[in-house]
């Protein structure tokens, strides 16, 4: 039974339901905040024609397929948990009436990943959904992760593991989610995954998806081998092997005049090796080929390594800021050779320009002069997105961690372009590229699918069930498809939810690339590139000189009655200007009733922002519900005397109705433009008014017992946008004071809202000295804060993760300082606590050794009383064991905890993986052997930290040391097969057993890991897989292996710091390692200093000292 769940707001009526059915549905009812809302779970028995799919480049999908005597409209939304991963309905499900106690429902599922093709990407500094990003694949991932969590509350998203890169630009015009995702992964030309971490947590990962390649599951067709008949093999459609690969590479820092060809070329006639193979360029270094072996292929290739060109990379030594308030900034970089003049190299009609690869200013291009002697650049400013650069927010960061920078229109010296003796320049880096492109396209594309077997995945599920995931890589065998067995991903999995354990699995060496739906995408994000101005989702419509005139002459015709027509004069001095309509003194405005001890309710009102124009969906919205709270239409002057009089103070004296939201149909005429009235009863208020557009003005008394108040104007198109303008409330301008609510920039991005007290938009303070204060999103960017008192939570000069200087409280309220060097650890506190010895500075410990726990049975061959620090397990194919286990996880250690990162080290102990695999087995007519076999051991120790004493929330699962075994059998063929009319011919001509060991020496392997703070064990893993009878594995660890040492490990908090606190100071890095001076409660001076054993101390009761860890200290006489 699958639970399917979802929430509906009205009462859940279960007398359609036939009694007998009752039971697999319940009800519950919940109320937050006063809202009920009842919990609907339908327990349905899935068709065993039910499955889950799963593919690389795919969302996963869950298909259900089940039949009730009864009908329940299950809404988008409706979830259910299949494999502990929950699927969402995003859809409606499809329905098929057999009668009216058959109604027969087909569902597909989705998982979050579905959100993913309904949410666009943006910016979230800006919100621009049309942007170019210049980022590493990390940043790229973080800033989705940041999209998916800002809109997904269902579980939070993570980033996980990503590939190393340099930045690369990456355009979005307008995508979806899922679509900015495949768009990253093609530009640096990986794949990606969402992994689900149970119910509550996702990770995207940014890099190629395999597992287990060192592992794979052994499989091929036949009883007890995996698949059942069906195994099939299919070839991709443009998927036969390369031959040769041409390549192009770039113009840049080419001088065709001096170099003698438009574009960088191969290496001529050079040979590489790579992943085994040999490859050689022709003598002109337009292609390669593989020369290893003799290829049968035909088909060619080519490659574009545009972005390959002579350059040296340099890092930026310093910055001179010559004149900051004109943007000049010289960087020097004095790892120039001497012999590196770059004034020498400049290409002939070009001008030298420097590009910034990293940092702040990564992809920007600058004109700049080179003076050799000083090796110094001095950068002629440019100005991107509106801001002139570089300045004291956008320039370089210098240093031993400064960023790089690469030069261009010159053409450099010939090392850097090839060179064949060392093998290095962009020519080769070329060559590796095109290796790296023809080897994973010289090998024919292979597609194979099967089933496999239920009992057989079953009985060896514990062992193979894990390793049955996308990415994961199977050896596949099959005496006629594949003979000589070969490594494939599996790329597809098909699981019945019925039939969990006969999955249809299918195995590729290819995936399939970009769809065409991508292809196009790249051609209309080719705007962003294009485009000098980029456009910003902003608050406010954009209001242009024409939006304003055709908003006056829509006034005109608006039968306000207060009105003359307009005038137009060149100029108008006056004393006073009011802007506004009486009948148009009205603002939108929450509605709150409060109740005090006494049971008295006041009602009061907060204006709010309600109204506005959708430019993607061309839609006019009026939300009158936000956050829970009804909001009114709240009148300021109907019933009263004036605009300002004592009454228009008090919130209970003003006319207010409840409001309707209001959805606008798509307004696709460009030409058209439209009024918004709000229809309100000129009596009853209690009853909701109603939005109405029209095309035409409607006057406020056309219509008896109601009032049209006229709330704004929607201007017609142009270039593609309305401009949406409120008209109600009033502006009055008197000399030297002008009262109003609002104030916009014309292009919406910045605005002053003074009735809610509210400032948008990047706001510069310049000031004479040229000192630039920004206000935005959050934050202030200034040169100096100068106040006379300034309070804060806490103080982060510098960076998160790097250099800084944190000031903070502490809980009993000391507060401390805490600077932290380069590499993010703590190198100096300043704190307001007392301490009396060092013990207190370091909570007892900073280190010890790892407790192994006891064993207490004989599982994994371990004797009883045997400490875990030995064990071992085995593994065996069609043989009678006590001892059979194909995988397992044992945590051999207890846990502890540091509230540091630490070192763990493995002090002593041994590893053991042994393969043995017995060879072929020979047909009834001994002519051929019958199947290969195969046999894989595998062993590992692992460090995991959990955020929590329960080990429920894992931050981290480190491999520290690991080693393996692999044996596989082949084939001996002899001149004289078996015959049974031949005397002396022998049976035993096939069979050729292989078998491996692999030990590893923890003692001397020097076998250590960095971990995170938190709570730590140590666990072993192994797996094993043994394929044809006779085969199998043994794995051990510890002093079970004969004559060798049981594992043992400690844990090491070395880290630097100097603590000064109220009565003394600290110089150390843990409680055997450290130099203090402190006063002591009798006000007696104290220096004590430790170093691995050897101490000296210094008190009021003399000199004392140590010469070993173990020793006793002793006084001086």
């Amino acid at each position: 039974m699958i639970a399917l769940k979802y929430t509906q707001s009205s009462n859940f009526d279960k007398s359609s339901i036939p009694e007998d059915w009752q039971k697999y549905v319940s009800v519950a009812v919940q109320s937050v905040n006063g809202v009920i809302s009842h919990d609907v779970t339908v327990q349905v028995s899935p068709e065993d024609s039910s499955y889950r799919y799963r593919a690389l480049k795919q969302k996963p999908q869950l298909v259900l397929k089940f039949a009730l005597p009864f009908f329940i409209e299950f809404p988008t939304g409706t979830t259910c948990v299949y494999q502990n991963q929950r699927f969402i309905l995003t859809d409606p499900e499809n329905l098929k009436k057999q009668g009216s106690r058959n109604i027969e429902y087909t569902m597909t599922l989705g998982t979050n990943e579905d959100y993913m093709a309904m949410w666009k990407f943006r910016n979230t500094v800006d919100r621009r959904m049309k942007f170019s990003m210049c980022a590493k694949p990390h940043e790229f991932v973080e800033e989705i992760v940041k999209n998916l969590n800002a809109r997904d509350k269902s579980i939070t998203w993570q980033v996980g593991e990503c590939i190393e890169s340099a930045e690369k630009t990456v355009e979005f015009n307008h995508v979806y989610i899922d679509a900015a995702l495949t768009d990253v992964a093609n530009v640096f030309e990986t794949e990606y995954e969402v992994e689900y971490i149970g119910l509550t947590k996702a990770k995207i990962h940014l890099r190629k998806v395999e597992y287990f390649k060192d592992s794979p599951v052994a499989l091929s067709y036949g009883k007890g081998n995996g698949f059942i008949p069906g195994v099939g093999r299919s070839s991709e459609a443009g998927g036969q092997p390369v031959k040769r690969m041409y390549v192009q590479g770039s113009d840049r820092n080419i001088d065709r005049s001096k170099y003698g060809a438009p574009e960088l070329l191969l290496p001529k006639s050079q040979t590489l090796e790579y992943e085994g193979r040999t490859y050689k360029s022709d003598a002109d270094g337009y292609y390669i080929e593989r020369i290893d072996v003799i290829s049968t292929a035909i088909k060619e290739d080519s490659l574009d390594c545009s972005e390959i060109y002579p350059s040296r990379v340099g890092t930026v030594s310093s910055v001179i800021a010559v004149k900051p308030e004109k943007n000049y900034y010289d960087i020097i970089d004095n790892s120039i050779p001497s012999t590196l003049n770059f004034n020498d190299y400049i290409i002939a009609g070009e001008s030298m320009t420097l590009i910034f690869q990293s940092g702040m200013l990564a992809g920007k291009e600058f004109d700049v002069k080179y003076k050799h002697d000083e090796r110094r650049f001095e950068i002629v400013p440019q100005e991107y997105d509106g801001v002139t650069m570089p300045n004291e927010t956008f320039k370089p960061k210098s240093g031993e961690n400064g960023d790089t920078y690469a030069i261009f229109g010159i053409m450099l010296p010939s090392d850097y372009i090839c060179n064949n003796t060392e093998k290095t320049g962009a020519s080769w880096d070329m060559f590796r590229a095109a290796a790296k492109a023809l080897y994973e396209c010289e090998d024919q594309k292979f597609t194979f699918s099967g089933q496999l077997q239920a009992l057989w995945t079953k009985r060896n599920w514990l062992a193979v069930g894990g390793h049955l995931v996308l990415g994961g890589y199977v050896l596949f065998t099959d005496n006629q498809f594949a003979p000589d067995g070969v490594k494939i991903r599996i790329t597809g999995i098909k699981d019945y939810v019925n039939s969990p354990y006969s999955p249809t699995i299918e195995l590729s060496n290819s995936v399939s690339g970009a769809s065409m739906s991508s292809t196009l995408r790249e051609i209309n994000n080719t705007e962003v590139v294009i485009e000098d101005t980029k456009k910003e989702v902003v608050q406010y419509t954009k209001r242009r000189f024409r939006d304003a005139i055709q908003t006056i002459e829509m006034l005109g015709d608006s039968l306000l009655d207060n009105f003359t027509h307009s005038v137009s004069p060149i100029a108008v001095q006056t004393m006073a200007l009011l802007v506004g309509d009486e009948s148009l003194q009205f603002r939108f405005a929450y509605r709150v009733v409060s109740t005090d001890s006494e049971g008295n309710e006041t009602i009061s009102y907060s204006p709010t922002t309600c109204i506005g124009y959708n430019q993607a969906t061309k839609k006019l919205y009026a939300t009158m519900q936000s956050a829970g709270m009804d909001i009114y239409l709240q009148h300021l002057t109907l019933g009263q005397n004036a605009i300002m009089t004592q009454e228009r103070r008090e919130e209970n004296g003003y006319l207010s109705w409840p409001m309707t939201t209001y959805n606008s149909p798509v307004l696709n005429v460009p030409e058209k433009s439209y009024y918004l009235y709000a229809r309100v009863h000129r009596t009853d208020h209690t009853q909701s008014g109603t939005f109405v557009l029209s095309e035409t003005a409607i006057d406020m008394h056309s219509e008896s017992n109601y009032y049209h108040l006229l709330c704004g104007i929607l201007n017609s198109e142009i270039d593609g946008e309305r401009s949406f303008v409120t008209l109600y409330g009033f502006t009055e301008i008197l000399p030297g004071r002008i009262t109003t609510d609002l104030i916009i920039s014309n292009d919406g991005r910045t605005y002053f809202d003074l009735e809610k007290g509210e400032i948008g938009g990047a706001i510069k303070f310049l000031s004479d000295s040229g000192y630039i204060t920004i206000i935005e999103g959050g934050k202030i960017k200034t040169e100096l804060i100068d106040v006379s008192e300034l309070i804060a939570r806490s103080v982060i000069v510098g960076e998160e993760g790097k250099q800084r200087v944190e000031i903070r409280p502490s809980v009993d309220g000391n507060g401390s300082v805490k600077i932290f060097d380069s590499n993010d650890k703590e190198c100096a506190i300043f704190e307001g606590a007392e301490y009396k010895s060092i013990t207190d500075l370091y909570d007892g410990s900073t280190g010890g050794n790892v407790e192994i726990r006891a064993r207490t049975n004989a599982s994994y061959g371990c004797n009883a009383g045997v400490t875990l620090g030995r064990g071992e397990a085995q593994y065996y194919v069609d043989a009678v064991s006590d001892v059979n286990t194909p995988s397992g996880t044992i945590a051999i250690s207890k846990v502890w905890k540091t509230e540091a990162p630490t070192e763990v080290v493995l002090k002593r102990g041994y590893l053991q993986a042994y393969a043995y695999s017995a060879g072929y087995q020979q047909t009834s007519d001994y002519t051929k052997p019958q199947q290969m076999s195969a046999a894989n051991a595998f062993i590992q120790i692992i460090v995991e930290t959990f955020q929590d004493e329960a080990l429920t929330n894992k931050i981290s699962s480190l491999t520290i040391a690991s080693v393996s075994a692999n044996a596989y059998a082949t084939a001996q063929m002899t001149q004289n097969p078996y015959d049974p009319e031949i005397p002396g011919s022998s049976h035993n001509n096939y069979v050729d057993p292989k078998s491996e060991t692999k030990l590893l020496n923890l003692t001397t392997a020097n076998k250590s890991l960095k971990v995170p703070a938190g709570w730590h064990r140590i666990v072993i893993y192994f797996s094993q897989s043994a394929y044809r009878s006779g085969s199998y594995t043994q794995i051990a660890w510890g002093g079970i292996i004969t004559g060798k040492d049981d594992i043992a490990a400690e844990y090491k908090n070395d880290a630097y710091v100097s603590r000064y606190f109220a009565n003394g100071l600290c110089l150390g890095s843990r409680n055997d390692n450290f130099c203090m001076i402190w006063k002591d409660l009798s006000n007696n001076i104290n220096f004590r200093w430790e170093n691995s054993g050897f101490c000296f101390s210094l008190s009021n009761n003399g000199i004392q000292y140590r010469t070993s860890a173990k020793g006793e200290m002793k006084k001086l006489t």
